[in-house]
Order: C-alpha cells, then structure tokens, then sequence
C-alpha cells in the first residue's frame, strides 16, 4: 500500500510518501514555517510526488495530522488531505500530533509535550515503551507536567519540563516522514475527519463595531480546500454547496478561489468565475463571528491582480435585496444595479426575496 502523509499543525509543513510493501519512505519534504502553510504545502506536496515518480492515482490511503496544534495549521492540513481525497476517490484516515510526533520513538518511554499558542499551557501526552499511551491528551501547565521515570522529552514545548529527561530536539515537531508507516497501519475513517483541538481558541469573537482585522492573510486555493470551502459556506447560507460540488466547480478553467484567514482560523472565502473578459462572483462569505470586520473587503481587493491578469473588464453578481451589508461593500467597490430578479430567493418559512443584479467595470 503506497501512503501519502501530511502534516501542517505546527511550525513546519511536511509530506512524505510511504510503500508498505518494501517498507520504506520514497519520498519526503519538510520545511520550517510559523505561517504561510495553506500557500506551501500544495507546492510541497507535488514536488514531492515528482521526486518521486508519482501521481496521486498512485496514492492508495491519505493520512494527516488532526491536531492538536494551532487552530490555522490544523485546518489547513485537514482541508487539503480532504480535498486530495475527495477529488481522487482516496481512502483517509488521521491520526493525533502527540502520537505523531512520538512515533519515530514509539517502542521507548516518551512525553511529548507541544506548546499550546500563546496562552502558557502545554499539550502533554506520556507513552510507554510498548506503544501505549498512558494518559488522554492533556492541557497543563509546566509546573503540572509529570513525565514518567525514565522517559525521552520531546516537542515544541519540551523545554519547559525542567527535570533531568533525555532530550531529543529532532524529534519536537511531527514529521510525516516519521509517522507515515504508523498512518499505513491505522483503519480508513469511517466518517468525515474532525479536527483535534483541546483549548479553546486564544481570540474571542469581538462584536461588529471592533476596528478592522489587522492580521489578516488572503490566498488562492484550489479543490484541496473544498472541505474547508463547504464548511464555511454551510456556516454563512441556508442552502450550502457541499464539498463535492465545490471540488467540481474549482477544476473548471478560469475559476478562482480565495481564502481569508486570521492566524488562528480562516475568516471568509469567494469564488470567482471569468470567461471572455467578464467575470461574476458565484459566491462569498465571511464567518459568522468575523462580520463587519473588512473581510469581505480584502476578498475583493485581493481578487483584483488575478482578475486584471485575465483581462476581465467587467464584473457581475446577484445579492439578495435584504442584504444590507453586502450592497454596501459592493457599492464601495463600485458596483452599479443592472437588473432584478423578483422573489429570486427563497427563505426558510418560504417567503422570498428579491435578487438584486449588480455589475462593475474593473479599472
């Protein structure tokens, strides 16, 4: 069975590939990054699969990190490993970061202990030497942490157990290169891969009269976030599009896919469509709890370069006539009226609503 693992929950992206059958890695990229992992694991990955010899008709069983980890990286590697599985038909299974990371020393007694953000507290799982994990997955502080006699220190926080451990710094982030014979071994995932998080997230939703976002990150994506891309959509619209109707609409030329996110957690998408120098915004969403906060700005302007690049000189969409704040950002964005739908959309409680069409001549 021929493996591709993934990994993006912490400081770093990796990949790796992984034959059972000779029972070795054929490939394996890695790269150190605090951020930028959902613009370089695609890249990563492919190269990868180039060195060696591969397509992902190859692949036979997808497996990635859940978390914990940071909320961004975890869902970042989700996402792509869904996408990648719902576009190639691959079976999927995930495993947890505290058995990741300890893999490679699996067979030894091992803490792994993973730096939890910014607020203090640590991730700390303990292991035996047969493999065992000899507690759940826990959030302590390192005053708290108690590492079993004997055992070998590793992760991103392993330097906060002051105690005479053995280190092995190599060893403190996941690396798919060490845990992909582990995920050959795990059963295919009998229901949709949910990510691990344990804490909850470090910023709190902040009401719509807070200034705007000031770290936030837009970046093209393609039909390996169309899990992501549902999920969000779901959260935003009373009828979602599911994954599989966004993978099949991301692989259609001319279609471009954006997505806005904070360093914890994406914050919104769009999805444009050009065809013969006119394009039309098929959709775009903000999270709920990120309304008002430019999003939805950013979305727009960022798709500016890409849609100019086409040579698109005009832009189209259709808003719902009750959507206040959505004819407000476009009408920043110049968008002009050009024609109505009348009862075009339909509620829940069967009323409907007027579809308002809008267009703008790109600069």
């Amino acid at each position: 069975m021929t493996v591709l693992a993934i990994d993006t929950c912490f400081g770093a992206c990796s990949a790796a590939v992984f034959d059972s059958a000779s029972g070795r890695v054929h490939a394996a990229k890695r790269a150190l990054m605090e951020r930028g992992h959902a613009e370089a694991i695609a890249p990563l990955v492919q190269e990868m699969m180039r060195e060696a010899g591969l397509t992902f008709a190859d692949i036979e069983r997808i497996a990635v990190t859940l978390g914990p980890g940071t909320f961004t990286g975890v869902r970042i590697g989700l996402s792509f490993a869904q996408g990648l599985a719902l576009a190639h038909g691959t079976p999927l299974t995930g495993l947890d970061t505290m058995r990741a990371t300890a893999a490679p020393l699996l067979g030894k007694r091992v803490s792994v202990c993973h730096q939890a953000g910014a607020t203090g507290m640590h991730y700390v799982q303990h292991f035996a030497a047969d493999g065992m994990a000899l507690s759940a997955i826990l959030l302590q502080r390192p005053e708290e942490i108690d590492a079993p006699a004997g055992a070998i220190i590793i992760g991103s926080g392993a330097q906060s157990i002051m105690s005479p451990h053995e280190r092995l710094p190599e060893f403190d982030l996941p690396d798919a290169a060490n845990f992909a014979s582990l995920a050959a071994s795990l059963p295919v995932a009998a229901a949709t891969l949910q990510p691990i998080y344990i804490r909850e997230p470090d910023a709190k939703p902040q009401p719509q009269s807070a200034r705007q976002l000031t770290d936030l990150h837009v970046s093209r994506v393609g039909a390996e976030a169309a899990a992501l891309l549902g999920e969000l959509h779901a959260a935003s619209f009373d009828r979602p599009w599911d994954a599989k109707s966004i993978a099949e609409m991301l692989v259609v030329p001319g279609t471009l896919a954006l997505v806005a996110s904070t360093k914890l957690s994406p914050a919104g998408f769009a999805i444009f469509r050009a065809v013969a120098g006119e394009a039309e915004i098929l959709t775009i969403a903000t999270t709920p709890s990120l309304r008002g906060r430019g999003v939805g700005r950013r979305l727009i302007a960022a798709s500016e370069p890409f849609l100019q690049a086409l040579k698109v000189s005009q832009v189209f969409l259709e808003v719902a006539a009750d959507n206040q704040s959505a004819l407000r950002l476009y009408e920043h964005f110049n968008f002009t009226q050009s024609g109505l739908r009348k009862g075009y959309y339909e509620r829940h409680g069967g009323t409907r609503v007027d579809a308002i069409m809008m267009k703008r001549v790109m600069p």
